[in-house]
């Protein structure tokens, strides 16, 4: 393991004898000050994404934790973790049309056609099991095909072999 790896994850671990909360809160203050302090919006936006994962996974905040993961995508589009996390909660929440929203981004910020095919099915699965749009289910799994020929769910799905979609395929 490279030294760098390993203080970075030593600073990110609390002090002893530091309740994790309160190592939490300061620092969420700690990259708010410095969110405050950055012009460049792409690390604005690792920043952001650095405060949401603070809040929901050392805070519990899901709702601050969302606020923060938008925030991130709103300053750089193309910051991916910011949309994948956005993806987990909104999927979570059963919020559907803000899922099938952020899929949208997804496929759009996909650097490969693997990515895109996997967001695509994703995106057909949220169409076609939660909101009963077939045909737009249809569309979507014959795009992820296109991006990714060697897609399996995409060809499973397009094909009607499978009755319901399996999240993460």
């Amino acid at each position: 393991i490279p030294r760098s790896d390993i203080v970075e994850h030593r600073m990110s671990l609390p002090p002893p004898g530091l309740p994790p909360e309160v190592f939490a809160r300061s620092r969420a203050k700690a990259v708010a000050a410095e969110l405050a302090q950055q012009t460049d919006r792409k690390l604005q936006a690792a920043l952001l994404f650095e405060l949401g994962a603070l809040t929901e996974l050392r805070l519990g905040e899901r709702d601050q934790a969302n606020d923060h993961y938008r925030e991130a995508a709103e300053r750089d589009p193309s910051f991916r973790p910011a949309l994948f996390a956005l993806a987990r909660l909104q999927r979570e929440a059963r919020d559907d049309d803000a899922l099938l929203a952020t899929l949208a981004k997804l496929v759009h910020q996909s650097a490969t056609g693997k990515e895109r095919a996997s967001a695509l099915v994703d995106m057909g699965c949220l169409l076609e099991d939660q909101l009963g749009d077939s045909a737009g289910a249809q569309s979507a799994f014959e795009r992820a095909l296109e991006a990714d020929p060697s897609n399996l769910a995409a060809s499973l799905m397009r094909a009607g072999k499978v009755d319901a979609c399996v999240t993460g395929a």
